[in-house]
């Protein structure tokens, strides 16, 4: 599984979010307790690799890290890629309950969320210690990190403006803006106007030359959790998370090309800073905070 799927496939929990939300009898516990086992499970790999990282980094020569990059990078990436996904589906767990006046989620989701904060503090502080060696190459990474945070927010919207789950985004008031003024208020759906220009832009954002995810068994396992709340008639064979085992979605037309914006729509990656460079202070600003 590519980090683009991944993409994908967090675009896709948030249009067909409606069947979790709306149905009859919500997610059960033991669906909801599968995904925090699995996300548990994934945020200790993910911190024993970053300790031990952090450790041999320390005890290196100025040269060595270069080396080691090759094997930090794509954790990285997928830790960050992977709390887009987490970070949407907690917030469509937490509007479900919202919708019934319940909290069957909740103790689940603060979990996973103190868990996912704490692994990209530990991988922010990493960064910082070799943002002085690594400047060229931790841009790449960097770079990934702010479009991760980008579109959580905006694949967030439509929540926000309907169940307030701010919580989950990144900057509470882009989620507004993008729910309020991107898509009119409206939910986001494969039907929506929005819809072909977000997953163009997702593919641009999280091109297929970026690498497969590291523990890929560890997020198979957390991505089935994720896809099993949903009907099963989604899952088969022509439904939209099918792309799953097989091909990324159906091509559209603009996808590959950078799509233009219909008057009032702003797409998230439109404000990255153009030049992809590394910002350290801004990343020392992100891990304090």
């Amino acid at each position: 599984m590519k980090l683009q799927q991944i993409g994908e496939l967090t675009a896709l929990v948030s249009a067909y979010s409606h069947q979790v939300i709306d149905a009859p009898l919500g997610i059960s516990e033991p669906a909801v307790r599968e995904f925090w086992d699995h996300s548990r499970r994934h945020v200790g790999l993910w911190t024993t690799f970053l300790r031990n990282a952090s450790a041999g980094h320390q005890a290196s020569s100025r040269t060595a890290p270069h080396a080691e990059w090759d094997q930090v990078a794509p954790v990285l990436a997928e830790i960050f890629v992977m709390e887009m996904l987490s970070r949407v589906w907690c917030a469509v767990l937490t509007a479900a309950d919202v919708q019934r006046g319940a909290s069957h989620a909740q103790s689940f989701v603060k979990s996973v969320m103190s868990g996912q904060r704490q692994v990209r503090n530990s991988a922010l502080s990493l960064m910082v210690n070799w943002s002085q060696e690594m400047d060229p190459r931790l841009a790449v990474v960097d770079r990934i990190r702010r479009r991760v945070e980008r579109w959580t927010d905006a694949l967030i919207g439509h929540l926000a403006v309907s169940h307030n789950v701010l919580d989950f985004a990144f900057e509470p008031n882009h989620a507004l803006d993008f729910g309020r003024n991107s898509l009119g208020g409206r939910a986001l759906s494969p039907d929506s106007p929005a819809w072909p220009l977000i997953v163009s832009g997702l593919r641009i954002s999280f091109p297929s030359a970026l690498p497969e995810v590291v523990h890929r068994d560890q997020v198979q396992q957390t991505v089935r959790a994720i896809v099993a709340a949903f009907p099963a008639e989604l899952q088969q064979a022509g439904g939209p998370f099918a792309f799953l085992s097989c091909e990324p979605l159906p091509s559209d037309e603009t996808a590959g090309v950078e799509p233009k914006p219909e008057q009032g729509m702003v797409l998230p990656f439109a404000t990255q800073p153009q030049n992809g460079g590394l910002n350290v202070s801004q990343l020392r600003e992100n891990f304090q905070a």
